[in-house]
């Protein structure tokens, strides 16, 4: 990176580890011995936050340019982007998998937390590229005075919890939503 890291995340198995920076890239690092196994431009400008998906094979990232994107992750294999997440009107600060299910969570410093379907469709072959590439909002979750600055789903994913400048913490139950 050049300049600042801001975000770091691991895989939760203990071989990879990710970092983002205000330099716009996602770099992700072999923790056994600590070499570099990829370096990718992710956001036109910083990475706020960077976080694995449960089975390690997406990597998603949000940026100070008011989106987030799920990549796909292979080792030896270049970042390859999954999903496009637009629909903050400030800087993305925060992200979160669904621990089982194709859903992502965005913080954002606009006050809002988002809920995404982020189901990679298959191709059939008249499908527009760009629908395949852009996330589906499924929910706002409004009700925060101040910038969202962290969100977590519950280990069931059946609730999300979130932070904001206004010091308050919201839980929101995610069993009315499907």
């Amino acid at each position: 990176h050049v300049g600042p890291v801001w975000a770091l995340a691991d895989d939760g198995d203990g071989q990879w580890l990710a970092s983002g920076g205000a330099d716009g890239r996602v770099a992700v690092w072999k923790v056994e011995d600590g070499s570099l196994e990829l370096d990718h431009l992710a956001h036109e400008n910083g990475v706020r936050a960077v976080v694995f998906s449960a089975d390690t094979t997406q990597l998603a990232t949000a940026g100070e340019d008011r989106a987030a994107r799920t990549w796909l992750f292979a080792a030896g294999q270049p970042l390859q982007l999954a999903k496009e997440i637009l629909g903050h009107s400030a800087p993305v600060v925060g992200v979160e998998f669904h621990p089982e299910e194709q859903r992502l969570v965005t913080a954002g410093e606009d006050g809002i937390a988002k809920i995404w379907n982020i189901a990679i469709a298959e191709s059939d072959g008249e499908q527009d590229a760009m629908e395949s590439t852009t996330a589906q909002e499924l929910l706002s979750l409004t009700g925060h005075r101040g910038g969202v600055t962290s969100v977590q789903f519950s280990p069931t994913g059946d609730a999300v919890l979130t932070s904001s400048r206004d010091g308050q913490l919201i839980l929101w139950q995610t069993t009315s939503w499907k």
